[in-house]
């Protein structure tokens, strides 16, 4: 969405919790009609319907913007309103394993370091203390060859398995 589809978005929300305030302030007036609507607008609003009403309304009534094909990407880069999230999921159980992760992350970017606005994500579920510190610490250098907005990094807790 550009920035007008945005904004009309949050206007629209704005409206709606607006409309909300007036009806609230307007129960109190001795109408039980208008507790009953307050009621349903509370529930309303407490589960996030109203976002998604709005959301789907925009939806309905913009149009994709579809990226160029993939050679067109390679040769133009990606389109300014775009950006591309790489996801990199990584769970080692040794920190050899992940370094030989990492290099194939380091390739990859170096090999995509001429297309803006591709970023790669990095999901670790690794579970040794160990290992997820060394992770961090590879993410810190590719952060300082390709830029802190370039690579993330975000572990993911894994529940504990229990075999019985």
């Amino acid at each position: 969405m550009n920035r007008l589809e945005n904004l009309l978005c949050l206007f629209a929300k704005i409206l709606v919790m607006i409309i909300g305030v007036v009806i609230y302030f307007n129960c109190f007036r001795g109408i039980p009609i208008f507790a009953l609507i307050m009621i349903i607008l509370f529930l309303f609003f407490f589960s996030q319907t109203a976002s998604r009403l709005v959301n789907f309304f925009v939806y309905l009534n913009t149009s994709p913007s579809l990226l160029d094909t993939d050679e067109d990407v390679l040769k133009n880069g990606i389109a300014g309103n775009h950006i591309i999230g790489n996801i990199k999921r990584i769970s080692s159980k040794d920190i050899s394993m992940l370094k030989e992760k990492f290099k194939g992350i380091e390739k990859e970017a170096e090999d995509n370091k001429n297309i803006k606005n591709l970023k790669y994500i990095i999901i670790d579920s690794s579970l040794s203390e160990e290992v997820i510190d060394r992770a961090k610490e590879l993410t810190e250098d590719l952060q300082k060859k390709f830029g802190k907005d370039q690579i993330f990094y975000f572990h993911r807790l894994m529940p504990a398995v229990r075999i019985v």
